[in-house]
């Protein structure tokens, strides 16, 4: 917002806004007498522009495709550069099956079709729901702009076919974690191991574990770790944290003796390799100095045999997540610790561990005798 001041001694405030429907930018003006009258004036100026817009929503000419172009290119400058790029891909397939309706068209039995053709062509379940939440933002974002009279995005919905058949909560047992660590340590593979461990002992995320610097982020004295950055191999970068905020967590003395390690083996590395800065002061990097990507990560694991489980990197942080919960942390707590703003994820891996360890108490009774004669 501006002022200008006028022969008459009056003011006129002035702002500029975006028509959502078409990207003008329109010039908006109200006179006042008084100079000092910026929020009241802030107020009227925006009522007097959405009177402008008029109503848009039922009789708008604007293609669906449109929409959703109008809606990513505000979506983008709220969220991560990765996050961005693998929306862009969803973004593409909904414009290129319902893009060129209009948008007044496109409501929630179109788009149920639309969500049942993709389960009826096999596609997963997780699949198919991402395109639902995609959906339902641009329903919402279609709502508060005008294109639609109403929110109908809760009607969206997508059949339970095509469920993954294994839990969702992956996580490595007591053997199963000596077992991984000896084959990666048999095949050569030390760092992967330490990074692994890692990972089991901290729940932090494979792009943050990368990204730590063991000279900044790293203080052994607090017995403490800032997660204040993440790793992304889609933008071969640095970023924020999934959660946009930093986070400080705890460490014990096996987290610090295997800290140590590491760090030995990146300088020894920095010495060896020329390709690696002497100012790289990364816990975890490749020969080249680059952070290790996920995709990297889970090649070297998809090596590992652990029957009837193909090891990733999302297991360890489960794993720490049920080593946790086996030690009786608060599961806020928990979800403070690994980076969640809620503990839904937490109470799935807890219900279902509570559900193991009930079975196991069950078939203990159930073996436990007494020779009382």
């Amino acid at each position: 917002m501006w002022i200008e001041q006028l022969p008459n001694g009056k003011y006129r405030y002035c702002e500029r806004f975006k028509n959502p429907h078409t990207g003008k930018v329109k010039k908006i003006s109200l006179v006042s007498s008084k100079k000092n009258d910026k929020a009241n004036m802030s107020v009227k100026l925006y009522e007097a522009y959405t009177a402008t817009l008029g109503a848009t929503s039922a009789s708008s000419e604007v293609s669906f495709g449109e929409l959703v172009d109008e809606w990513f290119s505000v979506y983008v400058q709220t969220v991560r550069k990765s996050t961005a790029i693998n929306r862009r891909n969803v973004v593409d397939h909904i414009k290129s099956d319902l893009g060129h309706f209009l948008a007044s068209k496109v409501d929630d039995i179109m788009m149920n079709q639309h969500l049942l053709r993709l389960s009826k062509s096999g596609r997963p379940y997780s699949y198919t729901n991402k395109r639902r939440e995609v959906l339902k933002h641009i329903i919402k974002f279609g709502v508060k702009y005008g294109y639609y009279d109403n929110d109908f995005s809760e009607k969206l919905v997508v059949e339970r076919i095509n469920m993954p058949k294994e839990n969702t909560y992956k996580y490595l047992e007591h053997d199963e974690i000596k077992s991984l660590v000896q084959q990666l340590e048999e095949m050569g593979k030390t760092e992967v191991a330490n990074l692994s461990m890692f990972q089991m002992l901290t729940g932090v995320r494979i792009g943050e574990a990368v990204a730590i610097d063991y000279e900044q982020d790293i203080d052994l004295i607090s017995r403490t770790i800032t997660i204040n950055k993440s790793w992304s191999h889609m933008v071969n970068d640095f970023g924020p944290t999934k959660t946009g905020k930093d986070r400080v967590i705890h460490i014990n003395d096996e987290t610090i003796t295997l800290i140590k390690k590491q760090i030995l083996i990146s300088k020894t590395k920095k010495l060896r390799y020329k390709s690696i800065s002497p100012d790289n002061t990364l816990l975890f990097t490749t020969r080249t100095g680059k952070p290790y990507s996920l995709l990297q990560f889970n090649r070297e694991l998809s090596k590992v045999n652990i029957p009837g489980k193909r090891v990733t990197t999302h297991y360890f942080r489960h794993t720490f997540v049920t080593l946790a919960i086996e030690h009786g942390i608060p599961l806020h707590l928990i979800a403070h610790h690994v980076g969640h703003t809620d503990t839904k994820m937490i109470e799935k891996i807890y219900a279902h561990h509570s559900q193991k360890l009930d079975d196991s108490l069950r078939q203990s009774i159930e073996r436990m005798t007494v020779n009382f004669i």
